[in-house]
């Protein structure tokens, strides 16, 4: 018998566990992010750049309102990051550091 068994439609309790899913795996990965621009400064990050900010941007759009969570907003660990080498910080200006890279 090929009998398949039924289809099964998302509820909203799978729906809600996929979505925090989704929410846990993105914030993971821009604290791996984060973690890559604090180890490695000297890398120059200029051509993902765009890329990296494109995804960050949303979150960091939220900063004020998720600054009083109980752990610090996955953003700001990306900013603070960027910040904390001459490096990596010519990364947060309006250009993007799409120039020279400082001490190149």
């Amino acid at each position: 018998d090929d009998a398949k068994p039924p289809k099964r439609r998302a509820t909203s309790t799978s729906a809600s566990t996929s979505l925090r899913d989704a929410r846990e795996i993105r914030v993971l990965a821009v604290r791996f992010l984060a973690a890559a621009f604090a180890r490695h400064p000297s890398f120059d990050y200029s051509t993902y750049w765009p890329t990296a900010l494109a995804a960050v941007s949303p979150m960091a759009a939220r900063l004020a309102s998720e600054s009083s969570s109980a752990s610090p907003p996955p953003a700001l660990a990306v900013i603070a990051a960027l910040a904390d080498d001459a490096r990596t910080a010519v990364l947060l200006t309006s250009d993007g550091g799409g120039g020279e890279r400082a001490g190149a």
